[in-house]
């Protein structure tokens, strides 16, 4: 028996091994169940050929080269080129398939056709300098070899699955028929009439989902097989599967739980996607200078390198480091650095610091040896690629693993063959030439990995092409609108389109999709005895119309399925309850004296308690990665050193207007500039980013021309100190603080000001409860006559302040204010501050954790905690309960 794909082949053979188990047998032959492009390749291979077949990916990479030889499509990027190179070698595989020619001489041809017969040429011209074929060839190969009886041959064969039969294959049946063999169609299906067909709509996809997951719960019983059909299965596979394990198996939310999931789906992943095959690439395939950090993380914390710590976390405090010290990319030599214990301290040796010093040794001595900078043979570098995993431990040496890493780990090896069989293709290679095509091997999505189980799932999931063959219990088909049945017109853009027309060709024209359509919805039709088609409404906000090719005569609709397996879907609604949840946890004094913090405990409680509680108290943020843009993380440094380096040398204002008035303005600040970037923290960026720095220096000279342009139209002022740091005690807390700039105004006032360079607003310190905290703070402590904001940003470069100032009649006021205040003068604004500072510092000792952000949706928009508090689902939950109230 010939199949249509491997799937049907695989199902009928566990199928035959359930009937001859049932009757008692426990050993028998194999079946003679091939499918019929394995069952080719293999009686080509045994028949002691004169030439040897191409794989799949040494086809692509010939194809690729030929491409890039060509003066006209060598110019395209990588990913056009590789996708031109599949299009063409899926038009030669038409031409082989529908035994057709190309007539170069006709006078219609256009640019890419014409193109596409010189590759043609180029290609066979490959072939017979390798003495190879390509896997198109072996049907004619072995119908060559059957019409002289050189293989020997069934009498009886039969076919199963096959919707339709290519001209190649039709014209092997006639040799081999002619040979004697007789050739039978499998015909699976039941009687259309014995069918029942139901038509479900639904409003949107997910829904869609939804409802066939409870639909097929509601009808999963032992002994039956379930089908799930889906026109779109890339689309939705994803979205299906966890809708199907929420109904069938609720407990594999727990990572802990790892349950035999009652269905397999046929759509597999790259084999990138498995956790222990990036760390590898990674390891092959980095420069042999620095590494970028997130890759360096992934590869340190990765178990299949190292072992999970179990006393000495070093992984963890590099990682640390790593951050604090804003590494970005690393080295060997820092990293062994980091993990190094100061002198004068013994390092006890875990088994996780022994694996990290030998990871490093290793790492660095492949990528540093001479081998590896030379260029070799794909063959050369795919052995020590793996020399060097193996002295690495990898995959096996830390862990255990199980059935899905042992098939992800045969998987790796077989492409790791597939790179060494193109030494004849691409000849000497580099390194990263050699981990980049070993890259592209198991990230092609059409080549993905598949878990392989011993028995037969009573759920199966899969496209339509699948499906054929396969019959059912029960059967689904997702996603029948007019725009999925039938599919889109998509010709060959490499052959011409009359000849594709005219011979039929898939994709080839609307006539041909709708016929090919046509018998698919017939054979699922006949797939189960109950089937049930189903659409949604509207799709990415468009709306959609059912398929007319799936409308019964005589179908009835399905009413919407609401019964769910999910625990939370059976709990019945009640009123709301209040109740006092007095679960502070205060703060010890030993707590207390260990926090070090500066203002930002206080920023954190005002902005949200639990915030404060997670970040200052459980350490939440001790390993944060850092935010490797240059624009949000070093910006702001270095606009602040650059005022701060202006203004040691230009004191006041006075000082300032005479270098504009002599025309030295633009000196001092190119010197404000150049001693920035001579400071340990900026000194590194002008090496590493040369035209990065120009670019940055010329940006920060036209935002200070700017910023000093505004300060010239303030009043007088001297500026008494800069980054000045104060140490002091409030309300039980050890606080240092440092104030940007502290300047005396011409009435004799103090200023303290803080440098942002992004948009600001004053309202924060007059809001209740209070929000912006870090300036009335300082105010407090400095006993400052008013604040400001200073905005130094592009385009928008202004300062927001509020000043102790007197009104006409002499009584004391504000000035700066913006909108309504309850406050009449500045003693009043500071009173209050230093009421709701002492609040704050009240409910954190009392150990208030309430989730409770004081804007909102803006405060919990760059929070990193949203995990640990849930917020989201608090929100989703109150939603869902004022609904429900409404609805009442």
């Amino acid at each position: 028996m010939l199949t249509v794909n491997q799937r049907l082949s695989r199902h009928l053979q566990l199928k035959d091994a359930e009937a001859r188990m049932a009757q008692g047998q426990t050993i028998w032959p194999s079946p003679p169940i091939h499918s019929l492009a394995d069952w080719f390749l293999d009686t080509y291979q045994n028949s002691w050929p004169d030439k040897w077949v191409l794989s799949s990916l040494q086809s692509q990479t010939l194809w690729e080269t030929i491409l890039e030889s060509d003066s006209n499509y060598k110019s395209l990027d990588p990913l056009s080129l590789i996708g031109a190179a599949r299009d063409a070698g899926k038009a030669y595989s038409l031409l082989l398939q529908y035994e057709l020619e190309v007539d170069p001489g006709a006078p219609d041809l256009t640019e890419e056709t014409r193109a596409m017969i010189r590759w043609k040429s180029a290609y066979e011209g490959f072939l017979e300098k390798f003495g190879a074929i390509g896997r198109d060839h072996v049907i004619s190969r072995v119908g060559e070899q059957t019409a002289s009886g050189r293989i020997s041959f069934p009498q009886t064969v039969w076919l199963a699955g096959f919707d339709e039969i290519t001209p190649a294959v039709r014209s092997w049946i006639k040799v081999a028929e002619h040979r004697g063999a007789r050739f039978y169609f499998h015909e699976g299906g039941m009687d259309e009439n014995e069918s029942r067909i139901s038509i479900m709509d639904c409003e949107t996809v997910q829904e869609e989902n939804i409802q066939c997951a409870r639909w097929v719960r509601t009808n999963f019983k032992e002994g039956d097989r379930i089908g799930i059909v889906a026109t779109r299965l890339n689309d939705i596979h994803r979205a299906l599967e966890r809708e199907l394990k929420a109904e069938l198996a609720p407990e594999s939310i727990y990572v802990w739980e790892k349950p035999d999931l009652p269905f397999n789906v046929s759509l597999g992943y790259p084999l990138i996607k498995e956790p222990m095959i990036a760390p590898a690439l990674i390891l092959l395939e980095s420069p042999s200078q620095a590494i970028g950090l997130d890759r360096f993380l992934e590869v340190i914390r990765s178990p299949y390198l190292s072992p999970a710590a179990l006393e000495d976390f070093v992984a963890d405090r590099l990682q640390s480091d790593l951050v604090r010290n804003k590494q970005f990319e690393v080295t060997f030599t820092a990293a062994r650095q980091t993990i190094q214990t100061p002198k004068g301290k013994k390092q006890k040796e875990s088994g996780q610091f022994s694996a990290l010093k030998k990871l490093f040794r290793e790492w660095e001595d492949f990528l540093h040896n001479k081998k590896s900078k030379s260029r070799n043979l794909p063959s050369v570098w795919a052995r020590r690629f793996t020399e060097l995993l193996v002295r690495l431990g990898w995959p096996a040496a830390h862990r255990k693993l199980d059935s899905r890493e042992i098939q992800a780990y045969k998987e790796w090896e077989k492409r790791l063959d597939e790179l060494a069989s193109l030494d004849s293709i691409t000849g000497f290679i580099s390194r990263t030439e050699a981990a980049a095509r070993l890259r592209k091997l198991v990230s092609d999505p059409e080549r993905p990995f598949q878990v392989q189980t011993t028995e037969d799932s009573p759920i199966h999931l899969m496209g339509l092409l699948e499906s054929a063959g396969q019959q059912f219990d029960h059967l689904w088909v997702l996603g029948c609108d007019a725009d999925a049945l039938p599919e889109p017109v998509r010709p060959n853009p490499f052959l011409p389109i009359k000849l594709q027309k005219r011979f039929r060709l898939p994709y080839s024209s609307a006539e041909r999709q709708m016929e090919f359509a046509r018998k698919l919805v017939g054979r699922l039709k006949t797939a189960a005895p109950n089937v049930v088609f189903s659409y949604s409404r509207t799709r990415d906000q468009q709306p959609m119309t059912v398929s007319p090719l799936v409308v019964p005569s005589s179908g009835d609709g399905l009413e919407s399925i609401s019964r769910s397996a999910r625990v939370i879907d059976h709990i019945p609604p009640v009123g709301l309850q209040t109740f006092d949840d007095s679960s502070w946890i205060p703060t010890s004094q030993a707590e207390l004296k260990s926090i070090r913090r500066g203002f930002s405990t206080f920023k954190n409680q005002a902005e949200c308690p639990f915030r404060a509680f997670s970040i200052i108290r459980l350490r939440a943020d001790a390993a944060r990665l850092p935010e490797t843009n240059f624009e949000h993380v070093e910006r702001g440094n270095i606009v602040h050193t650059v005022l701060e380096h202006f203004w040691k040398s230009v004191k006041s204002k006075s000082q300032l207007l005479s270098h504009h008035t002599r025309g030295t303005l633009d000196q001092a600040i190119d010197q404000a500039i150049q001693k920035t970037f001579q400071e340990k923290q900026f000194a590194a960026l002008p090496q590493k980013e040369p035209r990065f720095f120009e670019l940055e220096q010329n940006r920060l000279a036209d935002l200070m021309r700017e910023w000093l342009g505004m300060e010239l139209k303030g009043p007088d002022f001297e500026v008494l100190g800069q980054e000045k740091k104060e140490q002091f005690d409030f309300e039980g807390f050890h606080l240092t603080i440092r104030v940007d700039r502290i300047d005396r105004l011409d009435n004799g006032k103090l200023l303290l000001i803080d440098y942002k360079t992004g948009k600001v607003s004053s309202n924060g310190w007059v809001k209740s409860p209070l929000q912006d905290i870090q300036l009335p703070l300082y105010a407090l402590h400095l006993k400052s006559d008013g604040i400001a904001f200073a905005q130094v940003r592009k385009g928008e470069c202004l300062m927001r302040s509020i000043q102790a100032s007197e009104g006409k009649d002499g009584q004391p006021g504000l000035a700066g204010i913006r909108g309504e205040h309850p406050f009449e003068n500045w003693g009043e604004l500071t009173h209050y501050w230093e009421q709701e500072l002492k609040r704050l510092a009240r409910e954190f000792k009392e150990g208030r954790d309430d989730i409770m952000p004081v804007e909102d949706e803006k405060t919990c928009r760059n929070c990193l905690h949203g995990p640990l508090c849930r917020i989201e689902d608090l929100r989703q939950r109150l939603e869902f309960e004022t609904e429900h109230a409404t609805d009442q």
